[in-house]
């Protein structure tokens, strides 16, 4: 007799799982190449760091910038080998490494807790702002909770199951983490503290030799040594390349008083779970708190439940040992709270709130207040995505923050292969980001399409870029775009771009004096508006830097002007050499007729004025 074997039904608890990581993803790869705009030089740097991994280099420590841990680069090169020097291939590393630490924030939850709080853990996981910006930016700080995750959990279910290959697992997941970022190394502390706390705990009770997890706990400690070990020697052998960033943030060195600076960073840092988050743009929405109210509100029911479970139960114990011990990092350095420094409390920092959702659902175990969880994790969900994408990513403070400007440079000079890129060596040397996007600092070999980017706040070495343009060209130059530093308080033009092409053989319109003539002048109607171009030259050089005037003329007066150096005053005349064309372009309301002229500095008019229309 034929046995049928039927399906086994989906079960509700996996549609959560999978909604979960669902959500998580859509909120980290939606836009991912464009938002945020810009990259910051920390970002390009594990970039250019990640293509020299590519063209074969295999450091065991990155120290260009401050020094940067291995494991995140080798991953990155990976995605940029597969998306090129893009800023999508910058960051869906770390999307995914985001993405995959959701499922590990269940793996967690469900072994320190149970299914439910895996759950719950994992969909606070996903919705909030913090690990969602995270998640978009190449900073190698996103990849230490996905190992932190592994290792606790694996680590956890093999002590307690007395499991040696589960043990094994979850030690190289903990050697892997000390790959990752600097504030894995607070993290011994917590499991130091936890195991002290739980052999007098056992000794205490008496319900469990204090040595029978001797051999899981040693094939953890020793997995994680082997793993840890390159690094390790590097370190000891070059100790101030790895431990360098540690003593230029500490608040012992720049604080007055060691005391008063760590109770005062004591108490920013605990207020970041619920009224004043990290402020700095690059981490997050400035001043945004770790948790929404309704969120936050669990989270401290979740502590207090934790708090008084402790004593008899050790899952409790590493959970509050383990958020305590890797909140120091930001409390001992600058810019307290600082999401950085502190993410080795990711992922158990969502096991709090989950315990107290958990606690809810235990307590009124009805349709309706799951339902109102349900509803609760939805708007956290709802709220990061318009926190994100609507106020974070669309501020100029975030563009600011991500040097959007520089991007916007490597684009423009990107978007015109057939141009000849020249970079004043100040935008070159100093943003990161235009050397991992530019792979070809050369540009073109085209001897008269040029594309010239200058720093715009040296006019004589201006004037000298300028003068090594192709001879014969028509120019045209635009202001670049915005940018600010982090303690500048005003904005201002990052780069000025010239362009340079083959001028057109154009009939002479008009002269001005001896030496400057008007050539191709057009003037273009659109609706309300006029759009002009007019070009100059000179016959021979000129001393003195003129200005031009552009009056639109209706009903007899001027109804519209426009006065100043042409290209908008990034060009003089004196720079003029004879064969080369100013390509000046003007937008001005619509009137009768438009009347153009030139005029010394001292006010002198240079001739008589043209009536263009």
């Amino acid at each position: 007799m034929e046995i049928r074997r039927t399906a086994r039904p989906f079960q509700p608890e996996w549609a959560l799982f999978f909604l979960a990581i669902a959500v998580g993803a859509g909120l980290r790869f939606c836009g991912l190449g464009d938002l945020p705009r810009g990259i910051y030089h920390d970002e390009a740097f594990y970039g250019l760091d990640a293509v020299s991994v590519i063209e074969g280099a295999r450091p065991i420590f990155f120290p260009a910038n401050n020094g940067r841990e291995p494991l995140f680069v080798y991953v990155l090169s990976l995605s940029i080998a597969a998306f090129g020097r893009t800023p999508l291939g910058l960051r869906f590393a770390s999307a995914v490494i985001g993405t995959l630490t959701i499922p590990a924030t269940y793996l967690l939850g469900r072994a320190l807790f149970n299914r439910r709080v895996g759950l719950l853990a994992m969909a606070v996981c996903a919705a909030a702002f913090w690990p969602v910006a995270l998640s978009r930016v190449s900073f190698r700080a996103g990849s230490l909770p996905l190992f932190l995750g592994l290792a606790i959990a694996l680590g956890w279910i093999g002590w307690r199951r007395r499991n040696l290959w589960l043990a094994i697992l979850g030690g190289a997941a903990y050697g892997l983490a000390f790959n990752t970022y600097t504030a894995s190394r607070a993290t011994p502390l917590a499991l130091i503290l936890f195991g002290l706390i739980a052999f007098f705990h056992r000794r205490e009770n008496k319900n469990d030799s204090a040595f029978s997890a001797a051999k899981p706990v040693l094939a953890f400690v020793i997995a994680a040594a082997v793993v840890v070990a390159p690094l390790a020697a590097y370190a000891v052998a070059n100790p101030q390349q790895v431990f360098a960033r540690e003593a230029q943030v500490s608040i012992f060195d720049s604080e007055s008083s060691a005391i008063a600076a760590a109770l005062k960073h004591t108490a920013l840092a605990l207020g970041m779970f619920g009224w004043g988050g990290d402020t700095i743009a690059r981490h997050n929405l400035p001043g945004r708190p770790v948790f929404d109210l309704w969120t936050f509100v669990f989270f401290v029911i979740g502590l207090i439940v934790m708090i008084m479970r402790a004593r008899d139960s050790e899952s409790h114990t590493l959970a509050i040992v383990w958020l305590a011990a890797t909140l120091l990092p930001t409390v001992f350095a600058d810019d307290t709270p600082h999401f950085l420094r502190a993410i080795g409390m990711l992922p158990a920092l969502w096991l709090a709130p989950a315990i107290g959702f958990d606690s809810f659902l235990s307590r009124f175990p009805r349709a309706w207040a799951f339902g109102i969880v349900a509803m609760l994790l939805t708007a956290s969900a709802a709220s990061t995505a318009f926190d994100y994408f609507a106020r974070y990513a669309q501020s100029p403070i975030t563009d600011y923050y991500f040097e959007s400007a520089a991007t916007d440079l490597a684009n423009e000079i990107i978007a015109r292969p057939d141009f000849a890129a020249r970079i004043d060596h100040r935008l070159w040397d100093n943003f990161a980001s235009l050397r991992f996007l530019i792979a070809d600092p050369d540009g073109a070999d085209s001897a008269d399409h040029v594309l010239l980017a200058v720093w715009p706040y040296e006019p004589d070495e201006i004037r000298d870029a300028v003068a090594a343009l192709p001879p014969g060209s028509q120019i045209s130059a635009r202001r670049g775009a915005l940018a600010r530093g982090d303690l500048e308080s005003e904005p201002y033009s990052l780069y000025t771009l010239y362009f340079a092409e083959p001028a057109a053989d154009e009939l002479v319109m008009a002269r001005f004096g001896e030496s400057v003539e008007l050539r191709g002048a057009a003037v273009i109607e659109e609706s309300d508006r006029i759009r002009m171009r007019l070009g100059w030259a000179v016959s021979k050089p000129v001393e003195a830097d003129y200005h031009v005037f552009v009056h639109v003329i209706s009903g007899g007066g001027i109804v519209a002007q426009s006065d100043g150096e042409p290209l908008g005053g990034l060009y003089h005349f004196s720079w003029l050499k004879p064969g080369d064309v100013l390509n000046d372009e003007y937008d001005l309301p619509r009137g009768e007729s438009v009347r153009v002229g030139l005029y010394a500095p001292d006010g002198t008019p240079l001739g008589e004025p043209v009536i263009l229309k």
